[in-house]
């Protein structure tokens, strides 16, 4: 795995070599795979600010993360799945935090 300087740059360079219909197709399939996920989800907890914001955060996140490297998509979405999705205290602490943003 190669860092780049920039994000930004590298999503530039990856866009002008071809990528760009490949990452639009992964992250809009990506995002709307979270939002179903945990829009569904937050029937039972009532959570739902949090947990469309995680869904959204999440595509962007992953959006910086394979502009970042030379990974492919599946790649990229496999690992953050495997680091953050798959994990209930990352999950937990995320709704903690997006739930703090809600006005009383």
């Amino acid at each position: 795995m190669t860092l780049s300087a920039s994000p930004i740059s590298a999503l530039k360079a990856a866009v002008s070599a071809g990528r760009s219909s490949l990452m639009i197709r992964g992250f809009k399939s990506t995002n709307i795979s979270l939002l179903y996920t945990y829009f569904c989800g937050s029937v039972y907890d009532g959570q739902l600010y949090a947990r469309c914001m995680i869904a959204l955060w999440s595509v962007r996140w992953i959006m910086l993360i394979f502009a970042a490297t030379d990974l492919p998509i599946d790649k990229v979405i496999y690992l953050y799945a495997r680091e953050i999705e798959h994990s209930d205290e990352n999950i937990n602490a995320l709704i903690a935090f997006f739930e703090g943003e809600i006005p009383e």
